[in-house]
């Protein structure tokens, strides 16, 4: 029976992580605008990092108070909010995070159950691995909160999301992405689009007779695929592809003018929390838009 996850439901809040970089600012602009389209929370979070003393030959050496570092960084959040979202930056909340962006900025989400993180894919200073390095796979991989990443193709934010795509294929991963992205449509009044794709060939030994193969497939991705999808009784569709699901996906994300894709991570048992899933991860590098990556359902 599907099962989801409380995060995947209850989205209340949007937590942007900055650094100054274009990518930073896109996610910020992305974030505000689905954030003011739900009504949910915006906190823009930027994180600092500094030794408060050294050793030096001269012996001991006090280096950054930690006051004078987090009033420093809020000025700054402040401004990049000012600058970004000019009229409403009174929607947005400061938030200067200590110690490692990736770490500070999961734990302030995991606080709380309906945050959604959001981040560029490249920076600088506080969120500059995030070019899915080792800090990147922290937050992507990390399975207990969803993360949309924006890419810094992405030059202008739409006014607001119509269309969303989402990958499906029927595994916990997916179902619970599936829920997210309606959940969310839901919201904006947006439609979801289903995809599923089998790599070229592959209908060949699914079954003796490939149009029957297809038309089973056909049936899961209306129905058990697509349930929770359904259950929301929002504007949806499926499409069907023969194809590489990498390249699927992105393909019908852009004949649709999709604004968001959303795909699942990998449920498998052994490194569940760190297996984002190679579809999901190759979606992440290549998509123009924002991608978000939502977690599998806890049984």
């Amino acid at each position: 029976m599907y099962q989801t996850d409380r995060r995947d439901t209850a989205i209340d809040r949007f937590i942007v992580g900055i650094d100054g970089s274009e990518a930073s600012r896109a996610a910020l602009r992305f974030g505000a605008t689905v954030a003011a389209g739900i009504g949910a929370k915006l906190r823009v979070a930027m994180a600092w990092e500094h030794p408060t003393s050294a050793v030096l030959p001269t012996g001991p050496t006090s280096l950054a108070r930690q006051d004078e570092g987090d009033a420093t960084t809020a000025a700054h959040i402040r401004e990049v909010i000012d600058e970004e979202l000019g009229d409403d930056e009174s929607l947005a909340q400061p938030v200067v995070l200590r110690g490692r962006p990736s770490s500070s900025l999961m734990t302030l989400a995991v606080d709380h159950p309906g945050a959604v993180v959001v981040v560029g894919t490249r920076g600088r200073g506080g969120f500059a691995e995030l070019v899915l390095g080792s800090t990147s796979r922290a937050l992507l991989h990390d399975d207990r909160v969803p993360v949309i990443v924006v890419h810094p193709a992405q030059a202008e934010v739409p006014e607001r999301i119509r269309h969303i795509v989402v990958g499906v294929d029927g595994t916990p991963g997916s179902l619970s992405a599936a829920a997210w992205a309606a959940s969310l449509a839901a919201r904006l009044g947006a439609e979801v689009i289903a995809v599923h794709a089998l790599p070229i060939g592959s209908g060949d030994w699914l079954l003796p007779d490939t149009a029957a193969a297809m038309a089973e497939i056909q049936a899961d991705l209306d129905g058990p695929w697509t349930k929770p999808i359904n259950a929301a009784g929002i504007a949806h569709r499926t499409v069907l592809m023969e194809d590489d699901p990498r390249k699927a996906i992105l393909e019908v994300a852009g004949e649709a003018g999709a604004e968001l894709v959303v795909m699942g991570r990998s449920s498998g048992r052994a490194l569940s929390r760190w297996a984002i899933g190679n579809v999901a991860e190759s979606v992440v590098r290549h998509a123009e838009i924002p991608v978000a990556v939502v977690s599998f359902p806890k049984g």
